[in-house]
């Protein structure tokens, strides 16, 4: 699951600063639907597929190729980083902190 929830909060997180999520039932609703794409990406991997070169470039614009097992590596680690700031922001959100637990 923490795969899963890493990609499709990168996903979300491009979206939302695209102006993409309205309201809040938009969100549940596209949460959803992008967590079911999600999870149909992940089925359709192969080891061929993982071991794909993916072309991609910075915010500089420096070109990078990786295999996509790694950028998937990646993200979760990244996903794991904002899950360790976000308890500590969680009380000026309204949320108490045994919901991140």
């Amino acid at each position: 699951m923490d795969l899963a929830f890493s990609l499709a909060w990168h996903v979300a997180q491009r979206r939302f600063a695209r102006g993409r999520f309205p309201h809040a039932g938009f969100h549940s609703r596209r949460w959803r639907q992008e967590e079911q794409a999600l999870w149909a990406f992940l089925a359709a991997q192969s080891d061929e597929s993982l071991q794909r070169s993916m072309n991609y470039a910075d915010t500089k614009g420096t070109p990078f190729a990786r295999p996509l097992w790694k950028l998937m590596l990646h993200v979760v680690n990244h996903g794991t980083q904002h899950r360790s700031e976000a308890p500590p922001c969680s009380p000026s959100w309204g949320i108490r902190r045994a919901a991140w637990t």
